[in-house]
């Protein structure tokens, strides 16, 4: 039978080798199949005859929502990654800090499987420019066609959405590991944060799951109407399978926290008030061999 731990931060454990290793005729020692999910930073064992990981998934903290949306963090997806030593470092990278009273967010932190394989953490949402990072946050409103958008990292993730303009105005969706942030849309009365981008689907884990969604934008008058934008893969008040946290409605109104372990990006938060912006999600690490 396959073996599937999953171990989180602060656990203590150490990863030993009891268990997985068998021997087939008295030849060299071999393995049962696996695999491994950490939500926390903490040292993996290398079980005994593991020389390669056949699928890995390694995935950043999510920027924090600000005006505009957080950026997701970057998400790498990959196969057949030798490994060696008696034992390898996991980061897992937490979500960066919310935005507040139109101020930027924060960007996620790293997370790395070893020295070889490094996801970059979410670019935080701007109060003017989003901030770059493994997806770039969304820009605020009054930096439209391009101005302000951060910018995602290759491979990794995609740019933030565009603001629409500083008169009735909406701000840019942080971009996701699957597409970019979504545009705001200008028009007083009409005016509409840009959507976070969409994540990536993995079943790595076990259950198909999707990781590093955008957060969604804000517009200046988020009462009028649908003024607020929808975290990466469409979902509810926390944000949704891709982890984006959503703009709250209501004028002015604090943006949802991205679930944790997706590696979202945060909502961003209503248009001054003093209110919060959304917190990114932290990140994960999963390993099969």
């Amino acid at each position: 039978m396959p073996i599937t731990t999953t171990f989180g931060a602060g656990s203590g454990k150490s990863f030993g080798t009891g268990g997985f290793n068998i021997r087939r005729g008295g030849g060299a020692p071999a393995f049962e199949p696996g695999s491994q999910s950490f939500t926390g930073s903490t040292t993996w064992s290398v079980p005994a005859g593991v020389t390669l990981l056949t699928d890995y998934l390694v995935v950043a903290g999510g920027g924090g929502g600000g005006m505009g949306g957080g950026g997701a963090g970057g998400v790498l997806l990959g196969t057949s990654y030798p490994v060696s030593g008696p034992s390898i470092t996991v980061t897992v990278g937490g979500g960066g800090s919310a935005g507040r009273d139109n101020t930027e967010g924060g960007n996620g932190q790293n997370s790395s499987f070893g020295p070889g394989i490094t996801a970059t953490g979410g670019g935080g949402g701007g109060g003017g420019d989003g901030r770059n990072g493994g997806s770039g946050g969304g820009s605020g409103r009054d930096k439209p066609n391009g101005a302000g958008i951060g910018q995602g990292t290759p491979g990794q993730g995609n740019n933030g959405g565009d603001g629409s303009g500083p008169s009735c105005g909406g701000a840019g969706g942080g971009g996701g590991a699957g597409a970019t942030g979504g545009r705001g849309n200008s028009g007083c009365g009409n005016e509409r944060g840009g959507n976070g981008g969409t994540g990536i689907s993995s079943a790595l884990s076990g259950t198909p799951a999707t990781y590093g969604g955008g957060g969604g934008g804000i517009s200046q008058n988020n009462g009028f109407g649908s003024g607020f934008g929808f975290g990466g893969t469409n979902g509810g008040p926390s944000g949704s399978p891709g982890g984006g946290g959503n703009a709250t409605p209501g004028n002015p109104g604090s943006g949802f926290n991205a679930d944790t372990n997706t590696g979202g990006g945060g909502g961003a938060g209503g248009y001054g008030g003093g209110n919060n912006a959304g917190l990114g999600g932290s990140g994960i690490v999963i390993v099969k061999w």
